[in-house]
Formats: C-alpha cells, sequence, structure tokens
C-alpha cells in the first residue's frame, strides 16, 4: 500500500502547481474517453477507470480496456474496482457512527476495550486511544506483519476474518511500539486493522457485516465485497495485475490473492465506481448537510487531531484550486490513494466545491501510480484553472 507521505508529495505536486491559477468557475470537463486511452496505451494497462463528482453530483463514470491482460472482455461501468487503503476512511466512518451511538468514545483506550490483554500486550498500548489508531499515532510499526509471524503464516491464520484479526492484535500488540504512542506519525495498517476489531468486540458482529450495516447500505451500496473482484476461474470481473520480468501477469480471484484477510479494515475492499461515488458523496456534502453521520462526526473525521496531514484515513491539505469564494485563500483536499500492490486506486475529494474524482485501474506497480496521477492532474487542471 502507498504511504501517504507518498501520497501527500504527489498532493502537493498536482495542487501546488495549478494552485496559483485557480478560479473559482469550473471549466469543461476534457474527454475522458480520450484521456483514459492515451493513458492506458501509454503505460500498458489491463484497464483504467475514472468517476467525476461536481455540485454533489455524479456527472460521468468512463472506463477503457480489458478486465484480463491478454483477454478480449472490456470492462464496463459497472464492473468493481479494488480500492486498497482507500478502505481506511470506510473503517473510520464505521466508527465514527458506533462514537454517535454511544458505544465507544475517540478517547477510548485499548485495554479499556480487550481488559484480557493488560499485561500481555507491551504495557506502552495500554493507553493507545481509537483517534491514535485511525490517525497513525498509535506507536504502531509502519511493517504490517508482527515479528512474530511471516507473511505467509498471516496469510494462513486459522479461522473467521473476525477470529484472524483478534489474533493478529495479539501478536502486534504484543511487541515493542516503534514510537511512543501519541508522539510520532507513523503509516500503520495493523491500526485500522486493530480499530475494525473494536467494531467487532462492541457489537459483537464481524467488520465486513457491520461496515455494511452502518455505512455502505445506508448509502445505498450494494456491490461492495472483500479481497479479489473476480470468481475464481471467470473473467466476469476485473483481474488483478502485476508487472514480473516486463510482463503483465494477470492473478486469478481467491482467498490468498489479496492482502491478509484480518487486515480486512485496512486495505481489501472492492466496489463499482458507482457505489464509490456514493461514498464519496457522502463526505462531500457530510459536514454541512449530514447523511450517514451527523454533520460535528463528519467535520471530526476531516480533521487533524495531531496536526500534520493525516487524519481518519484522509490525506488533507488547504489549497487555492478548492476554495469555494472570493474572500477565502483555499479549500480543503481530502485525498488518498490505495494498492495491494495489484491495483492502484485514487481518491480526491474538495468539499467547499463539492468537487470529487475517483480514479483506478487494475494494475499495481509504478506505472499504474504514474497513469492514474497524471489524470489526476489533467482533470484537476481542466476544470479548475483557466
Amino acid at each position: 500500500m502507498p504511504t501517504v507521505k507518498k501520497l501527500l508529495c504527489i498532493v502537493v505536486l498536482f495542487v501546488s502547481l495549478i494552485g496559483s491559477l485557480a478560479n473559482l468557475r469550473a471549466q469543461a470537463l476534457p474527454n475522458l474517453d480520450s484521456l483514459l486511452t492515451a493513458e492506458r496505451t501509454k503505460y500498458d494497462l489491463p484497464a483504467i477507470g475514472v468517476a467525476v463528482i461536481r455540485n454533489g453530483k455524479l456527472e460521468r463514470i468512463c472506463v477503457t480496456g480489458v478486465r484480463k491482460y491478454g483477454d478480449t472482455t472490456k470492462v464496463t461501468i459497472n464492473d468493481k474496482w479494488h480500492i486498497g487503503s482507500d478502505t481506511k476512511s470506510m473503517t473510520a466512518t464505521l466508527l465514527g457512527r458506533l462514537v454517535e451511538m454511544g458505544k465507544v468514545k475517540w478517547s477510548t483506550t485499548l485495554v479499556e476495550v480487550f481488559p484480557e490483554l493488560k499485561g500481555k500486550m507491551h504495557r506502552e498500548y495500554d493507553s493507545v486511544t481509537l483517534e491514535m489508531l485511525l490517525c497513525h499515532h498509535a506507536g504502531l510499526p509502519a511493517e504490517t506483519c508482527p515479528k512474530s509471524l511471516t507473511p505467509d503464516s498471516l496469510q494462513n491464520l486459522p479461522g473467521t476474518p473476525r477470529e484472524q484479526r483478534y489474533q493478529y492484535l495479539k501478536a502486534i500488540l504484543a511487541e515493542a511500539p516503534e514510537a511512543a504512542p501519541g508522539s510520532k506519525y507513523i503509516y500503520a495498517n495493523s491500526g485500522f486493522a486493530i480499530a475494525g476489531a473494536i467494531a467487532e468486540r462492541l457489537l459483537n458482529k464481524p467488520y465486513e457485516e457491520l461496515l455494511y450495516q452502518y455505512v455502505f447500505s445506508p448509502l445505498g451500496i450494494s456491490s461492495a465485497g472483500f479481497g479479489s473482484m473476480n470468481t475464481p476461474g471467470l473473467v466476469n470481473q476485473p483481474w488483478q495485475h502485476v508487472i514480473a520480468e516486463n510482463q503483465h501477469v494477470a492473478i486469478d480471484g481467491g482467498r490468498k490473492s489479496d492482502n491478509p484477510e484480518a487486515i480486512t479494515p485496512a486495505g481489501r475492499v472492492h466496489l463499482t465506481l458507482g457505489d464509490w461515488s456514493k461514498y464519496a458523496i457522502a463526505h462531500l456534502v457530510g459536514e454541512t448537510d449530514g447523511g450517514v453521520l451527523q454533520p460535528a462526526t463528519f467535520k471530526k473525521l476531516h480533521s487533524l487531531p495531531f496536526g500534520g496531514e493525516y487524519g481518519f484515513g484522509w490525506g488533507i491539505v488547504y489549497r487555492p484550486w478548492a476554495k469555494s469564494a472570493e474572500f477565502t485563500s483555499t479549500g480543503k483536499v481530502l485525498a488518498h490513494d490505495g494498492s495491494n500492490q495489484q491495483n492502484y486506486a485514487s481518491i480526491w475529494l474538495a468539499p467547499d466545491t463539492k468537487f470529487g474524482l475517483l480514479v483506478v485501474t487494475n494494475q499495481g506497480g509504478d506505472m499504474a501510480e504514474k497513469a492514474v496521477q497524471e489524470i489526476v492532474g489533467v482533470i484537476v487542471k481542466a476544470l479548475w484553472v483557466k
């Protein structure tokens, strides 16, 4: 999964480049078919797609390419795409709902939720709060796999995904933190996995079911799933791809073709661009209109409790092109990239102008990242810069 530090460098590259020339009136949408075809050809990707939201409404979805490299089956606007770490803000949204329900507080500590681990997890983690977990300030190591496990054993933990998450959190919390909790930003998938496990403990249901109950279903999202997109052996959805020895390798679906189930809350969601747009719009309008959450909760999820540029599953910066009025100098930008190294997805939201942009491809790696970010730059510049 791409680090947020890397993402924010990309954010600065594009939005600072165009920010000084920005104006308040959005221009005409560029020819997306031509843009996507050109980028797909330039970087030799199997497929790529984009969704554009303006004034808080989905304006256009465009996709091009094939579900599987070397196959002729074309992608459609109803196909599902893996969004990797863009799952993280969904997990934070779920926990925001639980805060509203009085099931947990942002200040609730790990030892309060898992009292049986007192004395078994490293003592410095006793005081780690939910807020720290969701803002990458829990002191957890950047490395996802605990030292007591191997990547293979993490992928093969026994039991249900919920049982695997509990085994995982016990293993990683037993080890010393990388930094004192609350003292330092460290991008850690484990923090969101643990946050998902907190939701499971509090409501006694699997994370996957809770995400549907409190986030997806209220938003009318029905296509979402977890892990790879296609049915094993079938080209009924996009396949995932990597580049190995300069060759495209198509990866068939299945439980082990994605990140371990233990870290699903950090990055295993897939869904259609149309449904992802529903989620994006909820965050675009939420601070003023509410919806699946109260306005105050959306504002909390779009905040930076520890400073810096990351909070609750979002990279958060302020840029001139995202402003909504002449008397303001900058507007808020929420952004995040996601990849399981076999897909790449990027989400950009400007709540002040109710503008959103989602870009996806079913290939991982540097070429996929470059294509996605070039598309972001071209569209934003075309819409907001004279």
